[in-house]
């Protein structure tokens, strides 16, 4: 089917030859085929008009919440990182401070830990035998 076209007139121009207008609301030379297609200028309905600032609004929510959530994952990591550093210095300390004291005692009081030893075996031989009797009554 043919498209209908009319020639364009501009105000104070009587014609320009070869150009024509089609049905859409683009402009198009047919005289000079590298010439820039022109749109011409449309009126928004107010829903679109609506909807293209929802649009632009849900990408700036969608943008600064994306921004809010990278602050706080990083926030999160440096903060346990900062944690996990602190409990790692906190056990070196700790591990530091068993090992002197029994570093102290085995060389300061030998008697001492070697009842402390013997104590301790004998508690335990006890709890053996009274776990055992119990199980095989």
């Amino acid at each position: 089917m043919a498209e209908r076209v009319r020639k364009v007139h501009s105000p104070g121009e009587t014609n320009i030859p070869g150009t024509v207008e089609s049905p859409s609301p683009t402009y198009l030379s047919i005289a000079n085929p590298t010439h820039e297609r022109e749109r011409a200028p449309r009126r928004a309905l107010p829903m679109q008009d609506s909807l293209g600032d929802a649009n632009w609004e849900a990408n700036d929510f969608l943008l600064s919440t994306k921004q809010l959530v990278g602050s706080l994952y990083r926030n999160a990591w440096e903060r346990g990182d900062d944690a996990c550093q602190h409990l790692a210095s906190s056990v070196r300390n700790l591990t530091g401070r068993l090992q002197a004291r029994a570093k102290h005692i085995k060389e300061d009081e030998p008697l001492r830990l070697l009842a402390v030893v013997a104590g301790t075996a004998l508690v335990l031989g006890i709890v053996a035998r009274v776990w055992r009797s119990s199980r095989h009554g």
